[in-house]
């Protein structure tokens, strides 16, 4: 991602994007974020924890939600990407080299 594109992003894409990176699986329908079925269900209830605790305005549908806002700043990305988290190794061993960031799984805290 280059710095223009980022500065392009409204805040639905900015927010999926820190998602995305923190290690969510999620899709981008309209104006929704989904939180696809490879989430757990405690993965869900810690975004939306996060998600409120950032004040960031939002309607919930199950596991979907549609940001209220049209512009959210990059300093919102940052906290959703680095707020307590931790990582899991990929449990595959037939890789010669480091899988931490291809294949983790998000842990809340």
């Amino acid at each position: 991602m280059n710095l223009l594109k980022l500065e392009m992003m409204n805040a639905t894409e900015r927010i999926a994007e820190a998602l995305q990176m923190r290690g969510l699986f999620i899709e981008v329908k309209d104006d929704f974020i989904i939180l696809s079925d490879e989430n757990t269900q405690e993965d869900i209830t810690k975004t939306k924890q996060l998600i409120s605790s950032l004040a960031i305005p939002t309607f919930w549908q199950d596991n979907q939600f549609q940001v209220l806002v049209n512009r959210s700043p990059i300093v919102t990305m940052k906290k959703i990407i680095e707020r307590s988290r931790a990582r899991i190794p990929c449990p595959d061993r037939r890789l010669s080299f480091p899988v931490e960031s291809l294949c983790s799984k998000t842990v809340w805290n």
